[in-house]
């Protein structure tokens, strides 16, 4: 039986990474935080594309985080924009932006994503599922 491990290396740069998910077709998805930041957690969103990193963060937000990416392309996530303290679960498709929120809550996470367009997210409800395309 052969042995396979996996070799993480972090993203130059960065205080903390987490490589969230990779499609079918190779392509990652994560979020990184930038060597010294305060606070510790304005963590942005990367996709990292046939050795090309593209930045993943959401105009005017001060945190994205890549959570999931299918076969598509199309990649869920949460941010939070500090300007206006919102933040909540989105959906990345073909350019466009479109928030998910949780049923009744005020903060939501838009964790995973299939190749049907169901997604699942956290909630201070509790979890959800949703299909959102």
């Amino acid at each position: 039986m052969e042995e396979r491990c996996c070799h993480h290396d972090s993203l130059s740069g960065s205080d903390d990474d987490d490589s969230a998910s990779t499609s079918d077709r190779g392509i990652i998805v994560a979020w990184y935080v930038s060597n010294g930041a305060q606070p510790r957690f304005p963590y942005h969103g990367f996709i990292l594309a046939n050795g090309v990193l593209q930045d993943g963060r959401l105009p005017q937000d001060s945190r994205t985080s890549l959570n999931d990416i299918n076969g598509s392309g199309v990649i869920v996530g949460t941010h939070t924009n500090s300007s206006t303290g919102t933040s909540g679960g989105f959906l990345y498709i073909k350019g466009t932006v479109k928030d998910i929120t949780g049923p009744n809550v005020q903060v939501s996470s838009a964790d995973g994503i299939n190749g049907y367009g169901y997604v699942t997210g956290s909630s201070s409800g509790g979890s959800f599922i949703a299909h959102c395309q």
